[in-house]
């Protein structure tokens, strides 16, 4: 019986590879696409983990019911995109509506009156966008990516979100209500540059 091609490879101690594409074949297919995604959970990661920084700059109310509250409204937050993922809203839609709320949001606050529980409403509203935006990038990235790169751009992402977790408290330091001009203004801007991307819903995943 003849030795077949296997076998002699087998034999030789021989084996095939397939090469894995390196990194910078990230950057080869819609490199806008990937900065975009990659702003997108740095802007999340900061402004989510900036707020709960920032719970003791919300005045009106003690740390403690600030922390609460703000931490109680990521639950509706990421319930919410539940159905928002799969509605016409898309992908897309979900995380620049979402990122859009919590930017304004915050915005708002750093305008908003100190003398009732206006600061802490708008606060909420905004931590409530923004964990939407959080839970949302995690499953847009994993459909943006070919499978081939997929492990190599959720990596490369989510070293770009423990940037702005990095950030966020050196903003916080900042005090008062600057921390939320500039989270608010990071939230809106990155609604911006997500209407960059393309809508990952109903496609077929890249090989």
């Amino acid at each position: 019986v003849g030795i077949t091609d296997e076998e002699q490879r087998e034999s030789e101690g021989t084996t095939s590879t397939v090469d894995s594409p390196g990194f910078m074949s990230l950057f080869a297919h819609k490199p806008v696409a990937v900065f975009a995604m990659m702003f997108a959970w740095t802007v999340s990661s900061m402004v989510f983990y900036g707020l709960s920084f920032a719970a003791g700059n919300i005045p009106g109310s003690s740390i403690y019911t600030n922390s609460f509250a703000l931490s109680f409204f990521e639950i509706p937050g990421v319930v919410s995109t539940l159905w928002m993922l799969e509605s016409p809203m898309g992908r897309k839609g979900t995380t620049v509506a979402s990122m859009l709320v919590a930017g304004v949001s915050c915005v708002a606050v750093f305008f908003a009156s100190s003398a009732d529980h206006t600061k802490l409403i708008l606060s909420v509203m905004g931590k409530l966008g923004i964990s939407a935006a959080f839970s949302t990038v995690y499953m847009y990235a994993s459909e943006l990516f070919p499978t081939s790169n997929r492990t190599k751009g959720m990596a490369l992402c989510s070293l770009s979100a423990r940037v702005g977790t990095f950030i966020a408290p050196q903003i916080v330091n900042m005090g008062g209500g600057i921390p939320f001009l500039i989270f608010g203004a990071l939230g809106c801007l990155g609604a911006c540059t997500s209407m960059l991307l393309p809508e990952t819903r109903g496609q077929r995943l890249k090989d």
